[in-house]
């Protein structure tokens, strides 16, 4: 994270001074031996039997997604994910049912980092570096935090970039944290804006100190996990910065209140 520019926002955001993320992970390591390889089903496994065909595809996807679980993934990891899943699910509900209406600044930064599926993101870190973490170092204070930070500034930082596009292509204004801000503490949309910027910075600092933390762990694989965590907020950010998606930029018109 560069120092001197604000971590999540557009040219035309309020700069900020974050400190500098460094990843010090190992390279990633082979999946462990205990894992099942990535193959065809086998049409006599029973946790790997075709379901039948479905009508519905987020009921095929689902169906699917089981499958690779239980194929690349520890039970412990599938059970985390799987429980992330219900979250997400639970606050995509809560977010059509409150879709167009005003909603206070607590409720949004509690249903945020689910509405994004940054739980469910953060849970898939650990399968994905090959990692199989045991319950007593994910239950540690600094990894739930770590976690969590990483699933906010995720969320937080989605609404800065994606709201141009959400602002012009939705009937109603977005639940988004610049928005929340504004009606919450009766500010100009490009003030809201900039205090947005400032919380995606103080969040980003938050996730450094803890990664700095953890990175420093006598235990290994936490120490590799702190690393892969950092990889995938540099990650983040280098989507937000590349890709046409996002390049929409914020204008006068943009920023205008309805």
């Amino acid at each position: 994270m560069p120092a001197g520019t604000c971590w999540a926002s557009p040219p035309t955001c309020v700069s900020g001074s974050v400190p500098t993320t460094t990843s010090t992970s190992k390279p990633l390591r082979p999946r462990p031996p205990h894992w099942p390889r990535t193959s065809p089903p086998s049409p006599t496994s029973e946790t790997r039997t075709k379901p039948p065909a479905s009508s519905c595809a987020l009921t095929s996807a689902l169906a699917d997604l089981t499958r690779r679980m239980h194929d690349l993934m520890t039970p412990a990891q599938a059970a985390r994910i799987t429980a992330r899943l219900h979250q997400a699910f639970a606050a995509t509900y809560w977010q059509s049912t409150t879709h167009g209406r005003i909603i206070g600044l607590t409720e949004y930064e509690a249903m945020r980092p689910h509405t994004f599926f940054g739980h469910v993101l953060a849970a898939l870190i650990e399968p994905c570096t090959g990692l199989d973490l045991p319950d007593q170092v994910l239950d540690r204070e600094p990894v739930r935090q770590l976690i969590h930070s990483t699933a906010r500034l995720w969320g937080w930082v989605n609404d800065v970039y994606s709201f141009p596009m959400e602002r012009h292509g939705l009937g109603a204004p977005p639940q988004t944290l610049p928005l929340t801000l504004a009606h919450e503490h009766g500010m100009a949309l490009p003030e809201a804006f900039a205090a947005a910027c400032r919380l995606c910075d103080t969040e980003a600092a938050t996730a450094h100190r803890l990664v700095t933390e953890l990175t420093a762990s006598p235990i290994p694989q936490l120490s590799h996990y702190a690393g892969a965590i950092s990889h995938a907020i540099g990650g983040t950010r280098a989507v937000y910065r590349t890709s046409d998606r996002w390049r929409t930029n914020l204008t006068p018109t943009t920023l205008r209140t309805r």
